[in-house]
């Protein structure tokens, strides 16, 4: 059975034409012309209700809070059927268009089948089918076959040239495809044990990513696969001017090729994601930074905002980095409007940004607040944060972590030397329970241990600072608190704690 918010966030995810098809089709699984399946999703869709509370109140009177949550649990069902029908119909079509094209030849319609045979490539121009159009060839070799006296020459010749850059472009996406899922194994156990463990293969994946780079015969995927492999090498191996080159120029590909932008376009908001961050990261010209940011929020209003989810992901990335940007850069302080604009987005569009950015969201608003010296104000946001922790699954365990250090902070700062020692022991016995295998959180124990549990000189806990900050695996957790802050905090009186 779908969780409460799956069916909001799954009728958000369509696409335009996604859900024309989808209301052409329901009529086919109701018997009603307007049924409660019909009226859910048109209430959803047009964003008049976003949560359940708002789902009861809309069929209040016509059905019970069980009849609710049924009708949703088949409303959830008949989507994800009809989309996967709407998926084979796509295929289906091209399908169907060459086995017409083989009737066609068949019976001897020659002309019949090869104007058809001109419509299907046509129609799958600039959509690398290469299986598909290697098929179309052979159908036109047949074609000419069935009467060698009108044989086109040339057309035999470029065939099999096509036939030849098909199969090397098929050979790049493997080969890049091949190299970004390594980086992604490196990634996860960089995650877990260090990035520094992993550099040398980071940097071999890039420079074997650079042998075909300047291949005459890239397509979309190739290139896709390639830029986004370099982006992230050069992220973990600290490379962040070639980390801002390659976030460029993936979102100049993606900008480049807007059909398959169109069909992607969480890739495009992750490629904006890097390209900011390193703008920020390699501290560029204010005004550099002010036009990025401008770039960006046009692109959401004009390209992305009938796609509610991923609108409002984009904005939420947004607006992350216009927090992040005021930590990382401290050159600006946040206008009343813009922390007023920010709530605004959260409240309305609560049920579809994904948890993690709430509590990123949450958690940056509170340092920004906490770095101000405007520490009551912080509280709350942290209170916010600890409520998106999902205990269950442990998702956003590094920020429930973040957020109990940067209480410590506050409390310290409000001269709760109490509240202080027992929230730091409160990190350290989770941190303790939950027996993480990733290094980020071994390394947080590592150092309350030697601020609470052990007799370990100031001097000694800035040394184990240092040994952090040579990390850059766990830089982009480093900058998000300054740890330096706690180790002060324990100079200053955290002896107690022993």
């Amino acid at each position: 059975m779908p969780k409460k918010k799956d069916l909001f966030l799954l009728i958000n995810s369509l696409t335009k034409s996604e859900k024309r098809y989808f209301k052409l089709k329901i009529r086919m699984y109701t018997k009603e012309k307007d049924s409660y399946s019909v009226q859910m999703f048109d209430a959803i869709n047009k964003r008049r209700v976003q949560h359940d509370n708002e789902l009861k109140n809309l069929f209040k009177g016509k059905m019970s809070d069980n009849q609710i949550a049924v009708a949703k649990n088949q409303l959830y069902k008949q989507l994800l059927t009809i989309m996967i029908d709407y998926e084979h119909d796509e295929k289906m079509k091209i399908a169907s268009s060459i086995a017409q094209i083989e009737f066609l030849i068949r019976k001897g319609l020659i002309m019949q089948a090869r104007q058809l045979l001109e419509s299907v490539k046509n129609g799958i121009k600039n959509t690398e089918l290469f299986s598909t159009e290697i098929q179309l060839i052979e159908i036109q070799r047949k074609l000419d076959s069935i009467n060698i006296n009108s044989v086109d020459w040339n057309r035999i010749d470029s065939s099999y040239e096509r036939q030849k850059e098909i199969i090397d472009q098929q050979g790049l996406i493997s080969y890049y495809s091949h190299l970004n899922y390594k980086k992604e194994v490196l990634r996860q156990k960089g995650h877990q044990n260090g990035m520094k463990l992993y550099l040398e293969e980071f940097k071999k994946i890039h420079s074997d990513s650079l042998i075909h780079s300047n291949s005459s015969n890239h397509s979309f995927l190739s290139k896709y696969y390639m830029l986004l492999t370099n982006k992230h090498c050069a992220a973990h191996t600290g490379d962040y001017p070639n980390f801002y080159k390659y976030g460029r120029a993936l979102v100049n590909h993606l900008n480049n090729h807007p059909k398959e932008r169109n069909k992607r376009p969480e890739s495009i908001l992750w490629a904006y994601y890097s390209y900011i961050y390193s703008y920020i990261i390699l501290k560029k010209a204010p005004n550099e930074i002010d036009n990025i940011f401008n770039e960006f929020d046009e692109f959401l209003n004009n390209k992305l905002k009938k796609d509610k989810a991923f609108w409002s992901l984009g904005k939420s990335m947004y607006y992350l980095f216009v927090l992040k940007r005021s930590v990382i850069l401290q050159d600006i302080k946040l206008e009343s409007r813009t922390l007023t604009e920010l709530q605004e987005f959260t409240d309305q569009h609560g049920t579809i940004i994904p948890k993690r950015f709430k509590m990123l969201l949450s958690y940056h608003i509170a340092y920004h607040f906490f770095l101000g010296q405007e520490y009551k104000k912080a509280l709350p946001h942290i209170q916010t944060l600890f409520s998106h922790y999902n205990q269950q699954t442990g998702e956003g365990m590094d920020l429930f972590i973040l957020g109990k250090l940067l209480r410590s902070l506050v409390l310290k700062e409000r001269g709760d030397e109490l509240g202080l020692q027992n929230s730091l022991k409160s990190v350290y016995r989770f941190l303790q329970k939950e027996e993480s295998k990733f290094i980020f959180h071994q390394k947080v124990l590592e150092l309350l241990k030697l601020i609470i549990k052990t007799r370990a000189e100031y001097t000694s806990i800035l040394n184990y600072l240092d040994e952090l900050n040579q990390d850059e695996g766990l830089n982009p957790y480093l900058e998000l608190l300054d740890f330096k802050k706690i180790v002060a905090s324990h100079d200053k009186g955290i002896k107690e704690l022993r």
